[in-house]
């Protein structure tokens, strides 16, 4: 016999009292990873499978990053004594984003077995559902013995979920979190207790949500209150579950299982990372804002799966563009800085790769004037019209430390120039626009024999990979990891990208992937040999050699850097947080726990590892 009993689970409504919450940052040190996870809440579940260890949201407010939430931890009580989820036996924690299941069995007090599932929200293409800040879980409890067995299960709420709590027939309430049921409960420091009895043999299945508030999400259209959250979420519980799973279904996967673990750990990123607002707003955080750079990376899955939030986030982008062509450093909110380089490229490589995919030519044709004047801004940055535009500072391109003030040319941003003169001029030819085709043709065909000029001469080939070209003509020998760029958007040629990744091999190769730089600058140029912009391993950056590597064919190489990368970053450091960058010496996790543009790997699995 299977009867079915309703928990919800409800918290967090958002008061004046949010600045109470700490930085979820503080409290990194209790978790193992967030493997549920969606656009507006995540939550931990352990390795060793407790529930839940630590629940962050990411707060409509444009500009703030993740906040921590507290936690609300499970356990069982029986015949007066309490135990841990932990205290099975027979553990099988099948936890992964963004359906996890766990089943616990062989208890030596408990007369049951325990088995769960649990989601966030997420439906393909669907970014309000994905929005839906609600954890769902079902519990089943099965009664092993041959007699009536009566069990209590008991939520222990920690400092920041039971402040003020006020108990209610079914459950607890306080600005912070509702707790109720369709059972009698009762509460007591800080826990609140569900008596549940079972008889002999019977299964009985619970379902609980935590749901989160905020008055500046996308979802406080239709919700005023975390109780309506949670009531839509009851009312909607099977339609809810089918819809994540038919997204969990659509994800790409491998006939390798370890990568397709690794995989999910580097996607969540993408979830919890993307903000949906009140006002409509979409953005994928680079760091807090929209950052073009950043944001191209992080929405491979956005583009496959969310198609209409990538089409948002790049109106959002072309309505920022400023009369002369600039796009914003970052926007949502704005930041400028007036000599990047990278940013409008990045735009326009985003803006075809959305076309190209979903075939919209009528988006094409709409905005092409926007695109157009992103690109000649880019080449109006070639003040010395020799071919390319110049670094002026050093907020150039990705590599943005005062080391590299000085450079002339960088070898990432003289590619991702010719990468997107290659697609404006390849559309003005469709779109027979003759100006265009004229202006485009010969900045390319300048810009081309520029790049692929001796370094010796003034270009960037230095016999094996390219090298940036400074101010004052010296040649430093830095082997750069970002060149990989250019054999990702097919401006290298095969001879010259199979010699990049040979010369990377040889020079850069680690044992925890590739130093984004080698050698090594000495500690003077702003960071430690091995960190940061000094050398450090970027999975991002990573991801997209990967991916490169994949296209020329070096596919064995390409999987052992996903697996070398994947185990510094994500199981030996054991906070399962695709973490910015790893000390290429010692393999050390640094930088910002969780980067949205690590989910590259993503667009790597869909397009070319996934089972045909």
């Amino acid at each position: 016999m299977i009867r079915t009993v309703v928990f919800i689970l409800l918290c967090l409504t958002t008061f004046t009292a949010f600045a109470q919450f700490p930085a979820y940052n503080d409290k990194l040190d209790e978790t193992d990873g967030l493997p549920i996870a969606n656009f507006a809440i995540a939550a931990n579940i352990s390795e060793s499978g407790t529930l839940f260890n630590g629940i962050a949201a990411n707060p409509g407010k444009l500009g703030q990053w993740l906040e921590y939430r507290g936690k609300a931890e499970l356990s069982i009580s029986y015949k007066n004594e309490s135990f841990p989820l932990t205290s099975f036996e027979e553990i099988d924690n099948q936890r992964q984003f963004p359906i996890s299941q766990i089943s616990y069995e062989n208890h030596k007090e408990l007369p049951i077995n325990m088995s769960l599932k649990s989601w966030a929200p997420a439906k393909l293409n669907d970014h309000f559902t994905t929005a839906l800040p609600v954890v769902q879980t079902e519990i089943t409890i099965t009664n092993r013995t041959n007699k009536g067995q009566k069990i209590t299960l008991s939520w222990e709420l920690d400092s920041i979920f039971s402040k003020e709590l006020k108990p209610t027939e079914n459950g607890v309430y306080s600005p912070y979190i509702s707790l109720m049921a369709d059972v009698s409960s009762s509460f007591s420091q800080g826990s609140v207790n569900y008596a549940i009895e079972l008889k002999a043999k019977e299964s009985r299945t619970i379902r609980f949500a935590i749901a989160t508030y905020d008055s500046l999400w996308l979802t406080a259209q239709k919700f005023k209150s975390a109780n309506e959250t949670s009531k839509f979420a009851l009312a909607n519980w099977s339609q809810l579950y089918q819809a994540t799973l038919a997204f969990d279904t659509a994800l790409p996967l491998t006939d390798d299982p370890e990568l397709n673990d690794i995989l999910r750990w580097y996607t969540v990123p993408a979830m919890i990372l993307t903000k949906c607002t009140v006002n409509d707003e979409i953005l994928t955080m680079g760091y807090r804002e929209l950052n073009q750079r950043d944001s191209y990376w992080t929405s491979w899955l956005h583009l496959t799966m969310f198609k209409d939030a990538e089409k948002q986030m790049l109106l959002e982008t072309i309505d920022a563009i400023k009369p002369n062509g600039k796009v914003p450093t970052t926007i949502l909110p704005k930041i400028e800085r007036l000599d990047d380089l990278d940013i409008n490229a990045f735009f326009i490589l985003r803006f075809f790769r959305y076309t190209e995919f979903h075939k919209d030519n009528n988006f094409n044709e709409k905005h092409w004037q926007s695109v157009k004047a992103a690109m000649d801004w880019l080449i109006s940055r070639d003040q010395d019209k020799d071919g390319l535009p110049e670094q002026v500072s050093f907020w150039g391109d990705w590599k943005d430390v005062k080391g590299v003030a000085g450079r002339k040319y960088s070898p990432f941003s003289s590619l991702l120039y010719l990468s997107a003169l290659k697609y404006c001029k390849t559309y003005a030819e469709k779109a027979e626009d003759q100006s265009a085709i004229s202006i485009y043709n010969k900045a390319y065909d300048k810009a081309f024999e520029l790049v692929n000029k001796p370094f010796e001469e003034g270009g960037l080939w230095a016999d094996g990979f390219y090298q940036q070209q400074w101010n004052d003509n010296r040649s430093d020998g830095k082997i750069l990891q970002d060149q990989a760029i250019g054999v990702f958007y097919d401006v290298v040629s095969p001879e010259r990208a199979n010699a990049i990744f040979e010369t990377l091999n040889a020079n850069n190769r680690t044992p925890y992937g590739i130093a984004e730089t080698f050698p090594y600058y000495d500690s003077s140029y702003g960071y430690e040999p091995g960190e940061y912009h000094n050398g450090a391993v970027w999975p991002w950056l990573s991801f997209m050699d990967i991916w490169s590597r994949l296209k020329v064919g070096r596919k064995d190489e390409a999987i052992q850097l996903i697996k070398d990368i994947a185990k510094a970053d994500l199981y030996t450091s054991g906070d399962y947080m695709p973490n910015e960058h790893i000390n290429s010496l010692t393999g050390e996790n640094l930088g910002f726990y969780i980067q949205g543009w690590n989910a590259a790997l993503f667009g790597v699995f869909y397009f070319e590892l996934k089972s045909k």
